[in-house]
């Protein structure tokens, strides 16, 4: 008998350069395969793959998310209405809703989007949507920043870490 040797089971019946089991050996080749792309994607001809192939393929993206939109209109507002939600959870009774439109009045002479430099929804903070936590982006560095958040170091505030 000859054992398998991540899980034990006979392999004697198998040729004598098989080494695992056929469910072993396809675990270990399915874990090989995406080591290696990973590594392949962050190599500099990966990225420069990648890049060349969003730019191809940016168009084609924008009409299947365009047409999964119109499609399956309650995703967008389920997510909607979810923001929604954080919003006004996020409002304190006692701000002062005038500043907030100034903000947004001022973001749309500019053209920029309205951004929560502490996001509403974070695993790790919850800003509020007031005045000061409010910031004028443009829109790829909107899209740039996301939903990330960079705490300020307090022995030097001037530095972001």
């Amino acid at each position: 008998m000859r054992p398998c040797p991540d899980c034990g089971v006979d392999i004697s019946h198998r040729t004598p350069r098989a080494r695992r089991c056929v469910s072993c050996a396809g675990v270990r080749h399915y874990i090989l395969q995406r080591k290696r792309n990973a590594q392949y994607k962050r190599s500099a001809k990966g990225r420069a793959t990648q890049k060349d192939y969003r730019g191809a393929h940016m168009q084609q993206k924008r009409e299947q998310e365009r047409k999964r939109r119109r499609e399956h209109p309650e995703f967008n507002r389920a997510g909607k209405a979810r923001w929604r939600a954080a919003k006004k959870n996020a409002t304190p009774p006692w701000v002062n809703h005038a500043t907030i439109r100034e903000v947004y009045k001022w973001a749309a002479v500019e053209g920029k989007h309205v951004d929560h430099i502490i996001p509403l929804q974070h695993p790790q903070v919850c800003g509020l949507h007031v005045s000061w936590n409010l910031q004028l982006l443009t829109q790829s560095e909107n899209s740039r920043k996301y939903n990330k958040f960079r705490p300020i170091d307090t022995k030097y505030p001037h530095k972001v870490e």
